[in-house]
């Protein structure tokens, strides 16, 4: 695994039901990405609020994809490019350790 992606992927591993399966941090060309899995839907709510709601990164996204062979779907977190999504994965992830560890926010 990239350094890059280790410490988010960690964390999102701390969330109940939450999976990560593959990432890549972009090497500077393409955008910052982590994919996994869900157990429950109602575990989704916990990842999306740090992407979307808390720190209303703009260039972050978490979206819903799937194969063309009917495999259950599988999520995926995509940031920026570059040096900036390094830094805001870290951020994100200092938080949601935080919030895991019952810390105020």
């Amino acid at each position: 695994m990239e350094i890059e992606c280790q410490e988010l992927c960690r964390v999102l591993n701390l969330f109940p039901g939450i999976c990560t399966v593959e990432s890549c941090w972009g090497h500077g060309r393409q955008p910052y990405r982590i994919w996994f899995t869900v157990t429950d839907l109602k575990y989704l709510s916990d990842v999306v609020y740090w992407f979307c709601r808390y720190f209303r990164l703009t260039e972050w996204r978490v979206e819903v994809e799937t194969d063309a062979s009917r495999c259950p779907a599988y999520f995926l977190i995509q940031g920026p490019t570059g040096d900036l999504a390094y830094k805001q994965s870290l951020k994100v992830a200092k938080q949601m350790k935080k919030y895991l560890n019952g810390e105020p926010k």
